[in-house]
């Protein structure tokens, strides 16, 4: 599969931008208390036509938390870029902007 290839088809439709294939995982992660949450884990490509910012991680547990970095040139550093003790629930994430 090209993902770059299809990511460029399903723009073209000129309807669709942004474009990623996730693949996705699952597993825990062990909160500040020590309880066990479920978390779900994406993985963006948003292909090859979008150089250093490729890939991106966001992540999600089963309270609604998220954590998320910025994009990167590689998997490896997008998933670097995580801050995998910032979960943040997203009404806490829109409160405080301003």
């Amino acid at each position: 599969m090209d993902v770059g290839a299809i990511i460029r088809w399903l723009q073209q439709t000129n309807r669709l931008n942004e474009m990623a294939h996730v693949t996705a995982f699952q597993g825990n992660r062990i909160a500040e208390d020590g309880e066990e949450i479920p978390v779900r884990v994406a993985v963006l490509d948003y292909g090859p036509d979008a150089g250093d910012g490729r890939y991106m991680v966001v992540a999600e547990d089963d309270d609604g938390a998220i954590a998320s970095g910025d994009p990167a040139e590689t998997v490896e550093a997008a998933i670097n870029a995580v801050d995998w003790n910032d979960f943040v629930l997203e009404e806490d994430d829109e409160d405080g902007g301003y």
